[in-house]
């Protein structure tokens, strides 16, 4: 999203040193959308999917074969909670130390009067490791949950279910 966006000077906040937080206020709320969308998006896509495994592993470990619901409030209660959790720490993240769109230039020593750009969003400015380490600590927990529930639904005898023995009309 950020990185095959180019750096414009005249966009940028001459004031503010090169290389610095501020200097591109455009591409820094770009880099800060992208780790947004990336942990937010990620817990909308694997939070259903482990909550119907959770759901299925439910069913399939039952030999009464009695019915196992899960409302829609209950399922957009759990979502909702894992979103929020994520919301805070985002929030928190880009309150106390926020990514920014870096940009440096160098000057290589076997050419003088030209200069080289490096340009990419800093996701992890000091300060920030913790946040980012707490977020993908719940995305691999959320993950690691819908594996084992994947395993445990595996191994299930169908012994124990019965086929009706009249026909369906």
């Amino acid at each position: 999203l950020v990185d095959v966006l180019d750096f414009d000077d005249s966009a940028a906040v001459v004031a503010i040193p090169l290389g610095e937080p501020g200097r591109y206020p455009t591409l820094d709320g770009r880099c800060r959308a992208h780790v947004s969308l990336y942990f937010v998006g990620m817990t909308l896509v694997y939070a259903p999917l482990v909550l119907k495994l959770w759901r299925v592993s439910l069913v399939w470990s039952n030999p009464t074969l009695r019915d196992v619901r899960l409302s829609p409030w209950q399922f957009l209660r759990y979502v909702g909670a894992l979103v929020l959790l994520d919301v805070v720490l985002l929030a928190a993240w880009m309150l106390l130390a926020p990514p920014f769109y870096r940009v440096e230039a160098f000057t290589p020593e076997a050419e003088a009067g030209s200069q080289t750009w490096h340009a990419s969003c800093d996701l992890v400015p000091v300060g920030a490791r913790g946040f980012a380490i707490a977020l993908l600590v719940k995305q691999m927990a959320l993950v690691a949950v819908g594996v084992h529930l994947c395993k445990r639904a595996r191994p299930v005898s169908y012994t124990h279910l019965t086929l009706p023995t009249t026909p369906y009309v």
